[in-house]
């Protein structure tokens, strides 16, 4: 019996040496190199919401996580709270402080205090470098186990997962997509709408009110329209950021409706080009064909987009698809 108590009387003085050689504290970091600039980098960095949809190397692992987020993107106090799997378990992250460079955060999991966290974003000669790490204090009775459990490793290889997905994110993000442009007769058309002079910040209320109205306008005058709805853009300012632009159907020719512009096109050759996504985002598109178009030595006397197919009620617009010409002269 006294042996098994010496036993136990040596293990515990051994365990406390053993505390005393562990570490106080264990420090988790990895980096990786992106082609973007720091610019357009630190503020995704920023954003609780871009990291879970994103590059969180957890998210994967329990796509039913319930999470929440508190306060502003990209501002001291911002927070991440989520609750998951076993796996994921629980916790949260707080920004808790910027710098030029570091992005600062206190990281809470399953309850077990706050460790201290972070991001460093630093200019390198082809884009920049981001630093994510970790640093989290082990308690005296437990640094003992740490000397035999790889906890860099541990956690590093989810680090690196996630920051992997974060490069190939940012890259896909800035891959410049590739349009196919056709040349096409276009055959005399005619339009109704309403021209107007407006900032582009004011384009997306324009349309939505003036559509919708135009729209209960034709179905009043029994007047079937020949295209999706279209938006005419007669002339662009890019020094102001301003248009003239009108919401247009296609309509039969000689057709005319008190209080509403016809406008009429007659025959000539037209570049098309299909585009996918939310019809705000078309300035590609639009770029492809300036390009096009310096290269043949065209030039054009009109734009029309047609929008045929819209975002769904849930505002989201994977099969948004928008036509967009120009009429050359």
């Amino acid at each position: 019996m006294k042996k098994l108590l010496y036993l136990f009387i040596g293990l515990g003085v051994l365990y406390f040496i053993l505390a005393f050689l562990g570490p106080s504290d264990i420090k988790v970091e990895r980096i990786i190199y992106l082609d973007q600039g720091k610019s357009g980098v630190k503020p995704k960095l920023l954003d609780f919401n871009y990291f879970h949809s994103n590059w969180s190397p957890w998210s994967e692992m329990d796509t039913a996580m319930t999470v929440e987020y508190k306060g502003q993107a990209g501002e001291v106090g911002h927070t991440y709270i989520w609750s998951g799997n076993s796996v994921v378990g629980k916790g949260k992250i707080k920004i808790t402080g910027i710098s030029n460079d570091t992005i600062y955060q206190s990281l809470s999991y399953k309850n077990k205090g706050e460790i201290k966290s972070y991001l460093i974003i630093l200019d390198s000669a082809q884009g920049c470098v981001v630093k994510w790490g970790m640093i989290f204090p082990i308690p005296f009775l437990g640094r003992t186990p740490m000397l035999f459990v790889d906890m860099d490793k541990r956690i590093g290889n989810d680090y690196t997962r996630g920051l992997e997905k974060l490069k190939a994110t940012l890259m896909k993000e800035n891959e410049v997509p590739v349009f196919e442009i056709k040349e096409l007769n276009w055959e005399p058309s005619t339009f109704i709408g309403r021209k107007q002079s407006i900032g582009l910040e004011e384009m997306n209320t324009f349309f939505e009110n003036n559509f919708g109205l135009l729209d209960m306008v034709l179905e009043k005058e029994k007047i079937k329209p020949l295209s999706s709805p279209s938006g005419l853009v007669f002339t662009y300012d890019e020094q102001n950021q301003r248009a003239d632009v009108s919401c247009a159907f296609k309509v039969p020719a000689g057709t005319k409706i008190k209080d509403w512009e016809t406008f009429s096109f007659p025959a000539c050759k037209v570049l098309r080009v299909e585009y996918k996504g939310f019809p705000s985002g078309s300035g590609d598109a639009h770029k492809a064909i300036d390009e096009y178009m310096r290269s043949k030595g065209y030039t054009y006397q009109m734009v029309i987009e047609e929008y045929l197919q819209g975002p769904d009620e849930n505002d989201e617009c994977y099969e948004c698809v928008t036509m967009v010409y120009y009429l050359l002269k």
